[in-house]
Formats: C-alpha cells, sequence, structure tokens
C-alpha cells in the first residue's frame, strides 16, 4: 500500500519540560490556519497524482493541542474532500492541556483523528519525568483504544520500567517504550534495562499470556549479524516530509529550527541535492560496521546529526543498552516459541531469535 505522509509542526512551545527532551529552541511560534491547509492541499494534490492510496497528516510540536484551531480546521477540511485517497491524521499529546470542550470534539472526530498519549508508567515515574499536572488516562483508553500509551525511559526511571508498564497494562491499555535520546548510558544502567526487559518478559508469559508484547520484546530480529550497513530504520528523511510553523519544508522535524536551532537547519532543497549526505557527514559510520547489531539498531539520520554533527555517524552512548535490549528480545522470542510451539507461521521468527541469542552471546565480553 502507497502511503503519503507529512508532519505539520503547529506549534513551537510546549507547556511542560520533560527531562528528556531533545527540542531545545523551543518559543511562542505557532502555525496559521491558512498555512496549514494550504500545505495539507497541497500534499494531498501530490499524494493523489502519485497514486497514493493513504495521506496520513501528524500534528506535532511541542504540545500541539496548544493549537486546537489548526488541528480543528485540517481535520475539518479532510472530512469535506471528495476523493479517491483515504486521508488519517494523527497526534500525539502529554494530555494536560484538553478540555472538556476538546474531549467533546476528539471523540466526535475520532474516525479520522487519532491521538497518542505520552505517559511514563507509575504517576512517581511521569512526575520524575514530565509533570505532576492530572491527565484523564481513561478518556484516552476509551477513545483510542488502539493507539496505547507510550513510554519513555529515562535514567531516572529506568529502574522501575517493569513496574511503570506493569501499571499500565493493569489498565487494559496498549503500551509502546522508547529509550530517552541523547542520554549519557551507562555499563550499570545497561545491566538494569536488561533485568527489567526479562521482568517484563516473565510478566508476559505468565500474568498476559494473550496480551501482545512492548514492540521491544516481540520485534523482528532478522537483521541481527547482518554486516552490510543499510539505510536508516526511521525513514522519515526518506519517506516523510516535515512542515515548521512558517510552511518551510523539512526532511523531517529533527532538522528544523525547533531542535536543531537556526543556523544548524537542513532545508528539504537542502537535503534533497544529490550529495546532501556527503556534506553532512555521509552514509557510514565505521564504529557500527563491525557490530552485529548495525542494521538491526534504530538510527535516523535526524538524530544522528543533531547528537553528533553528522547525518551518518550514530551517537554510541545507546550502544549497550541497545544489545541488551536485543539479548532480551532473543531470549523473550525463544521461551515464548518454546511455550506455543513452533508451526509453519512463526518458524522464520523463530529461527531469527535463536539465531540473534547465538550471535549476541558470542559477542559478549
Amino acid at each position: 500500500m502507497k502511503i503519503s505522509n507529512v508532519t505539520i509542526l503547529i506549534t513551537r512551545w510546549c507547556n511542560i519540560n520533560c527531562s528528556y527532551c531533545y527540542e531545545q529552541h523551543k518559543n511562542h511560534d505557532i502555525m496559521a490556519c491558512d498555512t496549514a491547509l494550504q500545505i495539507v492541499s497541497k500534499e494531498l494534490k501530490v499524494a493523489e497524482e502519485s497514486g497514493c492510496e493513504v495521506f496520513h497528516a501528524t500534528f506535532m510540536g511541542g504540545e500541539p493541542f496548544l493549537n486546537f484551531d489548526v488541528i480543528k480546521s485540517v481535520v475539518g477540511w479532510m472530512q469535506g474532500q471528495t476523493t479517491n485517497v483515504r486521508m488519517e491524521a494523527y497526534a500525539t499529546t502529554n494530555g494536560t492541556v484538553l478540555t472538556e470542550e476538546m474531549k467533546d470534539w476528539l471523540v466526535e472526530h475520532k474516525d479520522i483523528l487519532k491521538v497518542q498519549l505520552s505517559y511514563d508508567g507509575t504517576t512517581a515515574q511521569q512526575r520524575a519525568n514530565r509533570t505532576n499536572r492530572a491527565i484523564d488516562i481513561d478518556f484516552f483508553l476509551a477513545t483510542f483504544p488502539m493507539q496505547g500509551l507510550h513510554v519513555t525511559i529515562s535514567r531516572q526511571t529506568l529502574p522501575q520500567l517493569s513496574e511503570g508498564v506493569r501499571y499500565i497494562l493493569a489498565k487494559g491499555a496498549r503500551c509502546s517504550t522508547t529509550l530517552a535520546i541523547g542520554t549519557e548510558w551507562t555499563d550499570q544502567d545497561a545491566s538494569i534495562y536488561l533485568r527489567e526487559l526479562r521482568t517484563l518478559a516473565d510478566t508476559y508469559l505468565t500474568r498476559y499470556k494473550e496480551r501482545e508484547p512492548i514492540p521491544v520484546l516481540n520485534g523482528s530480529l532478522d537483521l541481527i549479524g547482518s554486516r552490510n550497513v543499510g539505510k536508516p530504520s526511521c525513514r522519515e528523511c526518506i519517506d516523510f516530509l516535515s512542515y515548521d510553523v512558517d510552511g518551510t519544508a523539512y526532511p523531517c522535524h529533527l532538522f528544523s529550527p525547533l531542535v536543531v536551532g537556526e543556523e544548524r537547519t537542513i532545508s528539504l532543497s537542502d537535503f534533497e541535492k544529490d550529495d546532501a549526505l556527503t556534506r553532512y557527514g555521509g552514509k557510514d559510520d565505521p564504529y557500527c560496521t563491525e557490530c552485529p547489531l548495525c542494521n538491526w539498531c534504530p538510527t535516523c539520520y535526524g538524530f544522528n546529526y543533531l547528537f553528533t554533527g553528522s547525518t551518518g555517524t550514530r551517537d554510541h552512548r545507546i550502544c549497550k543498552m541497545m544489545f541488551a535490549q536485543a539479548l532480551a528480545a532473543s531470549e523473550y522470542q525463544i521461551q515464548y516459541f518454546r511455550k506455543v510451539g513452533i508451526t509453519e507461521a512463526n518458524a522464520h521468527k523463530a529461527k531469527a531469535a535463536i539465531r540473534a541469542y547465538r550471535i549476541l552471546k558470542s559477542n559478549m565480553t
């Protein structure tokens, strides 16, 4: 299925200050409704002309619901279009600025706009990472059950990761997790991460047998051991397009002033030049080429550029955390397939888990 993706940065402002936030150049600039409508109108036309079946528009910030007028205008416009392209809208929120009026509107438009709540686990974890403001979690779970809650893991909350995920699972919610980027992760952190993921693996194998595990445990392990350097797993800079509040286009929001500052921005026109990757650091990271996780480990040109100054050089502070994650995932999947049995449908994934485990164990120091 061919999908067109456009991200609209509708505000550079956020009302909270997460401990791990990488958007270090916030200000009170917002996108005008006319600008947003011009963008989606233009990009929908491109999607139609290129034969796309689906058009995704994602609202970003800062906190996107601080510019609710643009969300309402774009969603209303999308609903009024006659087109063969299926249109969908998405947003992620910290959940602190929604009024009862906003909630009513979201319920009315939930068929086209899907919203995910960023929430970092227990009340104590949420307070440590994000805010102590009240958030109506039940509203998001009832209105957008398939979106679930997204947990970002900081150094402060890492030791209680399994507790936080279990808290969310007990609410009947889907859950996804990511490590805070740009963090000075240590060897001790990697040991704690492995411990917490193993605890969660046991939780899924015993208490929540019918629930889909968090993606970091259940994802594909096929690429572990592949030595050929490939494209980043984050494809935003290839398949996506991002517009800043003033309508300027970027490969993704990570190259925008909000993230890298005015002096380091890379516009879409610059990035599309043939030698863009060479000029901004090249495609390959020599440090990674011999690592068994090279093609499996998440990376993107934007985060590379933000933290290392090079689109091709990864932030190596996260390496041991990713090794722990890969090991925990392979262990979990092997245990899971031992319980359910290997069938024709799952044989490939089971073999990949066994192969990954052997490779990882042989590379442990």
